[in-house]
């Protein structure tokens, strides 16, 4: 302030007492630019005020050898001058007051943020971009895939210009000064530099932005998992600025790690339920022909226990363990074939043998509950391509889950129908139909879940076993009540014909 008050001085005596024919009070604008560096804005509007003052002082003094109205025309011309100065400087504080506010607030958003924000100064690395356009590069990563020292240099010239305090919490610095002016090689593992080299991949093309996962280094050693995101929209970039965002998502990426071992761990007891599911069926299955087989043999040594031997009963008997041999053997062939994904052997037979057959397989069980069957089976049927031996499956199964409800609720006269016939798409459709209890409502729709099950030592696998085998000869088994009130199981199977369509279309 001195200093301007006396270059005040110095201009209102040169401007009242000497001869010069020039508007020296304009240099008041001087002192307004050096008072404006220190005085508050009430005394730079009070510091202008007196340079005006002055400005007229000087004007009233006697100028003796000047006409009056050019000494008028001077100190108008530097009271304008003076005016327009202060409005001015007045509107640069305000102006500079909002940037300092609009500073502030960024500075404050960007330390209170949980965001690590960086300004990184790439200069130097819009240089390399440069002179690699002129040497006619267009793709980046292949050049440095042919230049491996390139990614390290453009690491090298990339340096940190500001941080905010977040940054420096996560990054394991102390203050500021500790990650500015570091290059960003600092701050990456080595080798583990595709992120960046995406990143600047990104800013040789002039895009905007760019986004990744990336593997950080801290000041201290650690490592970080972080959201890597850079923003330079083009008239940034331009100023060499680039601003980047890196994201804490070490605790989201360990819990990804933990869900992919939990998800493995899942995978494995799936596998293992798979298993014992699998065991399960194989000694469902086996289980009928091997009980067939017991009991054939035992009634063919009380056969031949007699005091007179029937031979030829015994014979009939033990061919028909034999069959029952045969069929155990071919449901583990079949499973085998299932396991190893091998294709089923299929050929075109008629229904009605395959249902007369597996009457035979269950007449015991038939026999020994009492249970009436009764066999409607219409004539001169198209053959069906199927497996033999898994469609008895079904069959049996069907059968027998039939015999053992009515036995269980005590059915009085208990009856099994069984039923053939042709549709008209070509299909054949079995009905396997009893006058027992029923399907109760509330488990219709559960009967094929695994392991679901009515009885009280069922396993719940042969239903879901059942459907799998119909649906894969490209059939349907649908479960209901029949006009008995009874369970009515109904089986739809493509005929040979209607197979070779639906093939061909």
């Amino acid at each position: 302030m001195g200093s301007a008050a006396v270059l005040a001085l110095a201009i209102f005596i040169v401007d009242s007492f000497t001869p010069f024919g020039i508007a020296i009070a304009v240099l008041y604008v001087v002192v307004l630019l050096l008072a404006n560096q220190v005085a508050s804005r009430n005394g730079l509007i009070l510091i202008a005020a007196g340079c005006m003052a002055l400005t007229v002082a000087g004007f009233l003094l006697d100028h003796g050898h000047e006409h009056v109205n050019e000494a008028a025309f001077r100190a108008l011309i530097s009271l304008a001058a003076n005016a327009i100065t202060t409005v001015l400087l007045l509107r640069g504080r305000k102006v500079v007051a909002a940037l300092e506010e609009s500073e502030a607030r960024y500075r404050m958003f960007l330390n209170i943020s949980s965001v690590s924000f960086w300004r990184l100064d790439v200069s130097r690395l819009n240089d390399m971009f440069a002179a690699l356009r002129v040497a006619g590069v267009q793709d980046l990563r292949q050049h440095a895939d042919d230049n491996p020292e390139f990614v390290l240099k453009a690491m090298e010239v990339t340096t940190v210009a500001d941080v905010n305090d977040k940054c420096v919490e996560m990054f394991g610095g102390k203050t500021r000064d500790d990650l500015i002016g570091r290059s960003v090689r600092d701050f990456w593992p080595e080798g583990k530099y595709d992120v960046l080299l995406g990143s600047i991949g990104a800013g040789f093309r002039g895009d905007s932005g760019f986004q990744a996962e990336a593997r950080v280094r801290t000041l201290d050693g650690r490592e970080l998992d972080t959201l890597f995101c850079m923003a330079a929209p083009p008239e940034i970039r331009a100023r060499g600025m680039v601003l980047v965002a890196h994201i804490d998502i070490s605790e989201q990426v360990e819990g990804r790690a933990e869900l992919s071992r939990m998800q493995s761990e899942l995978a494995h007891a799936a596998r293992l339920s798979m298993l014992g599911e699998f065991t399960a069926s194989i000694a469902h299955e086996v289980n009928q022909p091997l009980a067939a087989i017991a009991t054939n043999g035992e009634a063919g040594l009380r056969w031949l226990g007699r005091q007179q031997p029937d031979i030829a009963e015994a014979q009939t008997l033990l061919g028909r363990i034999v069959g029952d041999a045969r069929r155990a053997a071919d449901i583990i062939a079949r499973i085998r074939n299932m396991a190893t994904k091998r294709t089923l052997a299929k050929s075109g037979q008629g229904i009605n043998a395959v249902i007369e057959e597996t009457v035979l397989f269950v007449r015991h069980e038939l026999k020994t509950h009492g249970a009436q069957l009764r066999l409607d089976l219409a004539p001169d049927l198209p053959s069906v391509l199927m497996d033999r031996v898994q469609i008895q499956q079904v069959l049996s199964n069907l059968i027998v889950n039939a015999v053992q409800a009515m036995v269980e609720h005590n059915t009085p006269q208990p009856r099994i129908t069984i039923t053939s016939r042709s549709e008209a798409d070509g299909h054949i459709c079995v009905t396997i139909s009893d006058n027992g209890p029923g399907i109760a409502p509330d488990n219709r729709d559960r009967l094929f879940d695994s392991f679901f099950t009515t009885k009280s030592g069922g396993m719940g696998l042969g239903l879901p076993i059942s459907r799998s085998i119909v649906e894969a000869h490209g059939g349907l088994i649908a479960a209901g009540n029949g006009a008995d009130c009874g369970a009515c199981f109904t089986i739809t199977l493509p005929s040979t014909t209607a197979a070779a369509v639906a093939a061909a279309g």
